[in-house]
């Protein structure tokens, strides 16, 4: 068995992705979460996950190359496009006029996903 499967992450990410704050009833629908909201989530709700995993949260500039923001993103997106995980739908955001994205972890610390 994987990391994947032994943690049951795409369980803990369905989780991250159904609870109710992200059900506003927007005319456009339901929010989507970026690869680092959905790690800062499962480290709020799993705090023992990155130690299980032996990974860092992770963020642009941290000189990480395993961190749990990669392994989610890397994981799902392999997953989605081949085809094992059909309940979640992937997108991803243009840096078309993007200068800086920047996230705040739970303790409140910047982690800068995009900076141009």
């Amino acid at each position: 068995m994987t990391k994947w499967e032994d943690f049951e992450i795409e369980h803990k990410i369905i989780e991250v992705l159904s609870i109710p704050k992200l059900d506003n009833k927007h005319h456009f629908g339901r929010s989507f979460l970026t690869p680092y909201q959905i790690a800062i989530e499962l480290t709020e709700k799993h705090p023992e996950l990155c130690n299980q995993l032996g990974m860092e949260l992770g963020g642009r500039g941290t000189g990480l190359q395993n961190s749990l923001t990669q392994y989610i993103a890397q994981q799902l997106s392999t997953r989605i496009k081949n085809g094992y995980i059909k309940n979640i739908e992937g997108v991803f955001i243009s840096n078309m006029h993007l200068s800086d994205f920047v996230f705040a972890d739970l303790s409140g610390q910047d982690i800068t996903f995009y900076k141009n």
